[in-house]
């Protein structure tokens, strides 16, 4: 397991750092190695239910205007596995999504962030570049830790960019028209480079080699809007409509007056402003699964007499790789318990399980079924079990 260097300070990135600047964290694990090989995320990009692209050719720069020219071809996966020895020996890289969901060991690289709340994180991507391997200039709407493995990259890091950017297409990829460098480091094993939302940044492989993209969730005021009144229009009492205020004849026939607006706009804000409503919607968004359609139910549903009997016989109780689990506590003492989208509430009594159940650090599920004295959750693991979320496993 992969552990942070004691000379980096969380406290001090996130006062000095955290979504306001760039920040080369140098040895950032300790001895760091390698996750996987090559050849094992090679042939994740083979597989037809794992998300991934494999970029070929190369991108320049004029020294003068700065204007970016790319010669790319973008494949997306699967990628044919006999395609992989024809490559040539440099100018290529391949990218693999959620490679936490299929390798154990990068699912726990993510607890090494738990100093961010670990629902921010959206998954870890993983990319095997030969040398000259890049996928071009560009920049993200969210905060991303690019950690390098073996080999080394050369990541240049240019200014903040916004929708006002210009960018070009090429070969489907959004790439910055022209790119002005303000750093450049050579990024080597167990270095890091964290990227605050909306920085230009370039890496090219010096060397090849992987490199870990540990990205976050930051929903867009627009996801945001959309997906809260979607959920207040699906709840909304269709007996409730616009109401006409005090009656007066108008001053023109097709006049819209002022005190009509403001009833319908008071209306409006009211359905919108329930802060209950929106906590509890947030908590269901935040933990959306990336894959939702990897989480599915068991062939047959468990009773509690079922999952007592697994476990009695050996068997562990673990959290499926693709869930996301969260809690909020609120004023009552009652306890929010979000999974993959969907929001459980409990009493105080089960405060403790919900931390334990919630924590990124919990491996297996099983203890916590067997201490748990309240039915209530008792039902909830065994709900959690018949949903997908939690998994019974034999090994």
């Amino acid at each position: 397991m992969p552990t942070l260097s004691d000379s980096f300070d969380p406290e001090v990135f996130l006062r000095d750092y955290w979504q306001k600047k760039p920040l080369l964290i140098k040895g950032l694990f300790r001895q760091f190695e390698d996750l996987l090989s090559p050849e094992e995320l090679a042939g994740l990009a083979c597989e037809s239910i794992v998300e991934s692209r494999l970029i070929e050719g190369s991108v320049t720069q004029n020294p003068v205007d700065k204007r970016i020219a790319a010669d790319l071809k973008l494949t997306h996966g699967p990628i044919d596995e006999q395609h992989f020895p024809q490559l040539p020996e440099q100018d290529w890289t391949v990218l693999v999504q959620s490679v936490d969901q299929w390798a154990e060991e990068v699912n726990e690289l993510k607890n090494c962030f738990d100093f961010i709340p670990n629902w921010r994180i959206e998954d870890v991507m993983i990319s095997f570049a030969a040398p000259g391997g890049t996928v071009g200039p560009h920049f993200d709407y969210y905060d991303v830790f690019l950690l390098q493995g073996g080999g080394c990259r050369r990541w240049q890091v240019g200014e903040r960019c916004s929708s006002n950017t210009a960018t070009v297409d090429q070969a489907g990829l959004s790439l910055l028209a022209e790119f002005t460098t303000i750093d450049s480091y050579d990024l080597e094993p167990g270095d890091a480079l964290y990227l605050p939302p909306r920085f230009a940044h370039w890496g090219t492989a010096l060397e090849a080699g992987l490199c870990y993209s540990i990205g976050l969730r930051s929903p867009s005021l627009a996801e945001m809007l959309e997906g809260f009144s979607d959920a207040m229009i699906a709840r909304a009492d269709p007996e409730l409509r616009f109401e006409d205020p005090q009656p007066q004849i108008p001053a023109h026939p097709a006049s819209i007056d002022s005190s009509m607006l403001d009833t319908a706009h008071a209306q409006l804000l009211s359905a919108l402003a329930g802060r209950d409503d929106f906590d509890r919607w947030f908590g269901c968004q935040v933990t959306q699964p990336r894959y939702p359609e990897s989480i599915h139910a068991p062939d047959e549903e468990y009773s509690l007499e079922d999952l007592a009997g697994a476990l009695e016989a050996g068997e562990s109780l673990l959290r499926h790789p693709g869930s996301r689990f969260a809690q909020m506590s609120l004023s009552s003492g009652n306890v929010l318990c979000f999974v993959d989208g969907a929001c459980h509430e409990l009493g105080s009594e089960d405060a403790q399980l919900i931390a334990k159940l919630t924590h990124p650090d919990t491996r297996e599920y099983g203890k916590l079924f067997r201490q748990c004295s309240s039915t209530s959750g008792q039902q909830l693991l065994l709900q959690l079990l018949n949903q997908g979320s939690l998994v019974l496993d034999a090994e």
